[in-house]
């Protein structure tokens, strides 16, 4: 099987479990289950043992919109909805599919055509400890200015 026929099943995998809101898991079972059914157990899903042979396949072969990067070499992320998925990495996609406009084969054919973001650990990495960090001030180091803009309550002194 040719790196196009197999991303042409991807592609198709990723935009039925968008409609059905499925994980990425589930996506990376049934990609594997047609390309590569040696590494799918014996009862038709990935077993925890075959879950980095699993990912390792993936970045083996190299798909388009499917791989991350850590800053040196690149991984793919089987975790979460694949709405978040995608949304993450091509939000235009991610607006096409929530419009509900266009077919499935009407997406797939145009896939190529937008760019894909791959995520980058260290970005990632970098969001959390600042998340983390702010957690950790926590309310006494907030400060709120107050001005009339945000202020809703009105004197019958100012109207005047």
């Amino acid at each position: 099987m040719t790196k196009k026929e197999k991303q042409k099943i991807w592609d198709e995998i990723l935009i039925d479990q968008w409609q059905k809101d499925g994980s990425v898991m589930i996506a990376l079972t049934l990609f594997l289950r047609e390309v590569e059914p040696s590494l799918v157990g014996a009862n038709g899903f990935l077993n925890d043992d075959k879950h980095v042979a699993a990912c390792e396949y993936m970045v083996s072969i190299e798909l388009s919109r499917c791989l991350d990067s850590d800053g040196q070499k690149l991984y793919f992320n089987c975790r979460g909805p694949v709405r978040a998925f995608i949304a993450v990495r091509c939000s235009q996609i991610n607006n096409i599919l929530w419009s509900g406009r266009y077919s499935r084969e009407e997406v797939v054919r145009v896939l190529p055509q937008f760019n894909w973001r791959k995520q980058i650990k260290a970005v990632l990495k970098s969001a959390s400890e600042n998340r983390r960090a702010a957690k950790m001030m926590g309310p006494d180091t907030l400060v709120v200015v107050g001005t009339r803009a945000r202020d809703k309550r009105h004197s019958w002194n100012t109207v005047k």
